[in-house]
Parts: C-alpha cells; structure tokens; sequence
C-alpha cells in the first residue's frame, strides 16, 4: 500500500490537470473524456485515503486544505463553464426567465428552432 503523502501528492497533481482540463473543456472536446478519466482516478485515490487513519492524516493537513482549496478552485471553474454554456443557449434560443410568486424559475420564449421566419 502507498503512503499517505505519495497518494495526497497524485491526487494534487489530478486536480491540477483536472483544472487545465476545464479551463480547455470548451475548446477542446477531447478534455471532456480525459475528465471523465480524471474523476475515476480521483474516486480511486479517494478510496485508498479512506483506509489511512485519522492521526495520520491530521499529521498532513497542511497537504490536505491545499487538495481542499484546488477542489474548490475546480467547482468554482464548472460553475462558470456551466453558466457561460447556459447564457449561450438563453442568446441563441432567446428564452426568458420569470420568477413565480413562490420563488420558481420558469423559462418561456421561442426557441430558435421555432421561430418564424
């Protein structure tokens, strides 16, 4: 079994070239598989940190909110990903969103396929 700091370290280096693959993923498609790959061999390194004990990986908490902080950088990149993907389609399908009294989102409006010409 590795050690405790040669798997924290592969797991570092996965979310770095997690982030690169997402700041890529909307130029290059081939950054959408290799994410795929990516969050697989995350979910590996995550099950093997499982099996460490508590005393061990207090020792390396400097390491781990380093992982924490890169995790979050990640999220925070989708998120933008996600919501530039989601003003791309409101501009090209000109949807409109209204707000019910009960604080739901509805979306109506033509879509580009529906549209008179």
């Amino acid at each position: 079994m590795e050690d405790l700091d040669t798997t924290l370290e592969k797991l570092k280096i996965l979310l770095e070239e997690e982030k690169l693959c997402i700041l890529n993923s909307l130029k290059d498609s081939s950054c959408a598989n290799r994410l795929i790959e990516i969050t697989q061999e995350k979910m590996d390194l995550l099950s093997k940190l499982s099996q460490f004990s508590k005393e061990e990986a207090l020792e390396k908490l400097d390491k781990i909110q380093e992982l924490n902080t890169l995790l979050h950088i990640n999220r925070e990149l989708i998120i933008q990903n996600l919501m530039f993907i989601e003003d791309l389609f409101e501009a090209i399908f000109e949807t409109t969103k209204t707000y019910s009294p009960e604080g739901s989102i509805k979306s109506s409006g033509q879509g580009f396929i529906n549209k008179k010409v």
